[in-house]
């Protein structure tokens, strides 16, 4: 698959995990993406299945690209700490931000033994509760 396609695939994924963001906020997550994809290495296929919420996934590689782009987001700093705040503002955009608070709540706890697996943690909470 060419690699532009390949791009576009991931863009979709964040896209709609992402809901209602602005094109800027589109081309900020593409560029996160990328940077992350080849900071931890991680492949492709692998990052659009997880942002489409299929966590078969089983590369520990994946959960540090998750931080990563977290970190590149801004929803988590280079610590692995969780800035719920943060979140809370950039997912209360363009939502509700009672629902969004609710959700920030909910994931906010889900910690692990190191900064990638909270990330990725945090990230399956949020797939999973993102209708709250």
């Amino acid at each position: 698959m060419a690699k532009s396609l390949k791009i576009i695939i991931v863009i979709a994924a964040i896209v709609t995990v992402c809901t209602a963001i602005t094109d800027e906020q589109k081309k900020k997550a593409s560029v996160h993406a990328e940077k992350c994809m080849e900071k931890t290495g991680v492949r492709r296929d692998d990052v659009t299945k997880v942002l489409m919420g299929d966590f078969s996934v089983t590369d520990k590689n994946i959960e540090c690209f998750v931080k990563c782009f977290f970190e590149e987001s801004g929803f988590m700093n280079a610590e692995g700490e969780f800035l719920d705040e943060v979140a809370l503002e950039k997912l209360s955009m363009n939502a509700d931000r009672n629902k969004a608070e609710a959700l920030v709540n909910t994931c906010k706890l889900r910690m692990a033994s190191t900064p990638c697996e909270t990330a990725y943690k945090i990230y399956q909470c949020y797939i999973e509760h993102k209708a709250i």
